[in-house]
This record gives C-alpha cells, structure tokens and sequence, in this order.
C-alpha cells in the first residue's frame, strides 16, 4: 500500500551569473566553493541539462512559464495570460515566496512576482533607479572602457555608494532576507516553494558565498520536509559538461 508522504519544500535557487568552470565540483581546483562543492556531493547532478536561451530575463520566462519561449517573445514582461509556475503551486496548496535582487523582474511592470503570496525585493543592483546621491560620481578608469558610464554605471555606483563592508553588499544581504523568508514560509504551512533570483554574484571569483542548504538535524519535535535534489551549472555553450572527476552521485535523466 502506498503511503501518503508529506509535501516536500521546495527551494530554487537561480544565480545570473554563474560559471560552470569556476566550480569545484565541476572540476575547478584554483577556486574554493566548498559550500557548493558539498552540497553537490549530497545531490544529483544534472550533466546532460540544457537551457533555451541565456538573457536574464528570456531564460526566466522559460523557467516561469515552462516553455521555450525565446524564439518567439524578446525581452518583455511576463504575460499576463500565462500561466506559470508560482501560480500552478500556489493552487496546489503550497505558499510561495520570491527574494530577489534581480530589478528587472519586478520593476517597469514586468511582473514576475505574479502568482507568489509574498516577495522580498534586495535594492540597489544594476542600474535600479534606487538612489540619487551622490550627484556627483567618480569614474575609477577611463570611462571609454565601461559600458553605459553615464547612465547604467554611474546609477549603480550611486546604489552602492554607503556599502563599506562585505556584508552590506547585495549577496550577503541577500542570503540574510532569504534565511527570514524561509523561516517565515516554513511557518505557516506545511509545504512551501521559494525562489531565490541573483544577479551578478561571481561566485567562485574569490570563495564560495552561496548560503550553505545543507540540511541540519532537526528535532524529534518538527522534522524538516526538504530534501537535497540537485546542482547544475550552465556552461558557455548552453548545455552542463561532463564532469572530469567522479566527485558527485549523477543522474541518468537529462
């Protein structure tokens, strides 16, 4: 007979943008990811994935909406007559959260958060029309060597005008609002799916700060329902390479 099982929580974490060869357990051994790498050992391990298109925003409406969408739909809003995936688990009795620092999902009308019951928006990454001083901003090189200097640079050094320490950047302040999602959305319902958008974190540029999902023991009293599913790191060609070493537990799924 086959048992009923608690819905499992779901976690999708989406990093615009990640190289798949500054990875350790991709093979990378110059640079330290060890978070990833462990979580990786846990996992399965998508090496036959492909994406349909890689712009921030086309390759979100694929993920959102399921469908390969980039040969018929440039970068645009996500339409409102579209059903999509926030939407379909919020009727099947999940809660939904977005955290984000990806602006534009949410900004100009776009409309991604559609479908979620709540969504934290990180500010200040990119050009985001976030903060107006100072008025004056000073060009670190030549500004013939920056794309968009006098528009898209200087609003973002605007942005990250009273950022001193590593822990006031986006990622890090990121990673904090996204433990007080979950523990929120963990809170008030037995099944929950939450989806994480990061922007140009670099990660593996100099050591893994993505936030450890290792599960951790749990008490007798509330066992956590999430369940360690799989990594996969596009590469520069549109498909996940082969691993060079036997590290990681793969698939055989695509």
């Amino acid at each position: 007979m086959r048992q009923n099982h608690r819905p499992l929580n779901i976690i999708v974490v989406i990093s615009d943008t990640l190289r798949r060869d500054h990875l350790g357990c991709y093979g990378n051994t110059k640079i330290r990811t060890p978070n990833l790498d462990r979580f990786a050992q846990m996992s399965v391990v998508f090496d036959r994935a492909y994406c349909g298109s890689f712009p921030t925003i086309p390759a979100r409406t694929d993920l959102f909406t399921g469908k390969w969408t980039f040969p018929h739909r440039d970068w645009s809003p996500l339409p409102r007559d579209e059903i999509v995936l926030s939407q379909l688990l919020s009727q099947a009795g999940y809660t939904t959260m977005m955290i984000v620092d990806t602006p534009h999902l949410v900004r100009d009308g776009y409309y991604f958060d559609r479908g979620f019951h709540g969504f934290i928006w990180v500010r200040g990454q990119e050009n985001e029309r976030y903060r107006t001083d100072p008025a004056e901003v000073k060009f670190p090189c030549d500004p013939k060597k920056i794309r968009n200097p006098y528009t898209s640079f200087v609003q973002y050094m605007r942005n990250i005008a009273d950022r001193r320490y590593e822990e006031t950047t986006s990622l890090p302040e990121l990673s904090r609002r996204q433990c007080d999602g979950l523990s929120e959305i963990t809170s008030v319902n037995a099944s929950s799916f939450t989806l994480t958008c990061l922007t140009r974190t670099n990660l593996g540029t100099r050591q893994d700060t993505m936030p450890n999902f290792t599960p951790t023991r749990t008490s007798k009293a509330r066992k956590s329902s999430t369940r360690v599913i799989g990594i996969g790191a596009i590469s520069d060609r549109g498909r996940i390479a082969p691993l060079s070493r036997p590290l990681l537990r793969r698939s055989h799924h695509g």
